[in-house]
């Protein structure tokens, strides 16, 4: 490697990780096959997202997943390499903060190994490029966020609040804060906090604008704590 030579004219081979590039029309094949198709089943999905290396320089690497990410046999865009990789998909929040993320990445690892050994991967080098998302949804606030939009006649709320417990989930509009966070729905360990839900446009995994905003914001109320909606 050029790292050996000590000559400094050579750069130094590096690996960069990937950065997640989830579109959007992922996350709206998500819900369609959690309403429709999954439901309450939180069993391991296989899912398919691709990269590609030819983007200018100082770009990061992209591991990309489209509407298209469910169907294992659709084809990879043209001068893109193929990736194969497991979605754990929780009901609840506190499921997937419960995850065992470590255990998830040695079981993925293994399978590679397993693949190495066996002597799959050279049949089939794809099994090299595996990857792990995991994720929640929580269909109760996604109800209740449509119906809060219905009652508001608009189609979209780029800010509101949110409380819940075991049983139920409520939404409201910023301006009744005051109000809205009085009862005792919070649960005891979020008692001190309040959650407000943004709309993200979220074509990636990188916060744009309206985060930023809400991050000043957060910066000077430690209580606030946003949750992201996609």
């Amino acid at each position: 490697m050029a790292a050996a030579t000590g000559d400094p004219g050579l750069s130094r081979l590096q690996f960069a990780p990937f950065s997640s590039a989830l579109d959007v029309g992922f996350w709206h094949e998500l819900t369609q096959k959690k309403l429709n198709e999954y439901r309450l089943d939180e069993a391991p999905k296989d899912i398919k997202g691709y990269y590609y290396n030819g983007d200018s320089a100082g770009l990061p690497a992209r591991l990309t997943l489209e509407f298209s990410a469910f169907d294992m046999s659709a084809p990879t865009p043209a001068r893109c390499c193929p990736a194969v990789g497991t979605l754990h998909n929780t009901n609840t929040l506190e499921a997937f903060k419960a995850a065992d993320k470590k255990l998830l990445l040695e079981q993925a690892a293994n399978e590679i190994w397993a693949s190495i050994r066996s002597g799959a991967a050279l049949d089939n080098p794809v099994l090299l490029n595996k990857f792990l998302l995991l994720t929640f949804a929580i269909q109760a606030l996604e109800r209740a966020y449509d119906d809060l939009c219905q009652t508001e006649g608009v189609s979209a709320l780029p800010y509101f609040l949110i409380k819940y417990d075991e049983n139920e989930v409520l939404v409201s509009l910023l301006k009744h804060y005051s109000d809205f966070f009085q009862g005792a729905l919070l649960l005891t360990r979020l008692s001190s906090h309040v959650i407000v839900g943004l709309l993200l446009i979220c074509l990636t995994l990188t916060l744009e604008q309206p985060m930023s905003n809400f991050s000043a914001k957060t910066m000077l109320d430690p209580t606030l704590h946003p949750l992201c909606l996609a």
